[in-house]
């Protein structure tokens, strides 16, 4: 049960490393589309670890799978797990779902739907050229990725890296850094205009990638 339970616990900011994070959404100026375009929808997969991703119009998904077969006291012994009558309840995620009990295990199987990305709350999805750009809310700031979609079904989620890309940003661009008492960068905020936006696509920026691979245009379940 903790493979199910703990992937699920994601986290996007990780505290031993700087954040970078953006003023306004990106690029400035664009207008906000109000779905992914049709050609992206459908099912990916991560080719790093297989994890499955569903694009629909609105959101952005990741599909998590699991099938118990477990000595129901080793499941039980997770103080976030109980059983009630035929069914296990995961009190963190306030999910419930079937399970069958025989002798001392438990019998099940689940699908569970994380919502990464809600273009209709807390997420904006805006086009440069051919880039796409995925902001997603972080205390009243953004986080940014582009996002690239090839005819051949290969999908690019193209994040910052920072320890090679802040100059590049701070030669081209309005970069401000956060410390610690360390005196050690905690956060950048950027600024970047639409025109700076063009020249800093055109050098090596965005260049922490993930490759996905759709696996079908319709949405697995």
């Amino acid at each position: 049960m903790r493979k199910l339970v703990y992937p699920l616990l994601i986290i996007m900011l990780l505290a031993c490393d700087p954040t970078v994070l953006f003023l306004e959404p990106q690029p400035e100026g664009k207008k906000d589309l109000k779905s992914f375009p049709a050609k992206a929808m459908g099912t990916y997969m991560e080719l790093d670890d297989s994890s499955i991703h569903i694009i629909t119009g609105s959101f952005v998904l990741e599909r998590y799978e699991e099938t118990i077969a477990d000595i129901a006291d080793d499941i039980l012994e997770d103080e976030d797990i109980e059983l009630i009558g035929e069914n296990l309840h995961l009190k963190e995620m306030d999910l419930t779902f079937p399970v069958t009990l025989k002798n001392d295990s438990i019998f099940g199987h689940v699908v569970i739907y994380d919502t990464l990305i809600n273009l209709l709350k807390g997420s904006k999805l805006r086009k440069l050229g051919k880039d796409y750009f995925l902001n997603r809310s972080s205390d009243s700031l953004w986080i940014v990725f582009k996002l690239n979609f090839e005819k051949s079904g290969y999908a690019y989620l193209c994040d910052i890296d920072h320890e090679t890309e802040i100059e590049i940003f701070e030669k081209y661009s309005n970069v401000d850094t956060e410390k610690n008492d360390q005196g050690n960068p905690m956060n950048y905020f950027l600024s970047p205009t639409r025109k700076e936006l063009k020249t800093l696509l055109k050098l090596e920026t965005f260049t922490d990638s993930t490759v996905y691979i759709r696996l079908s245009q319709d949405f697995l379940r």
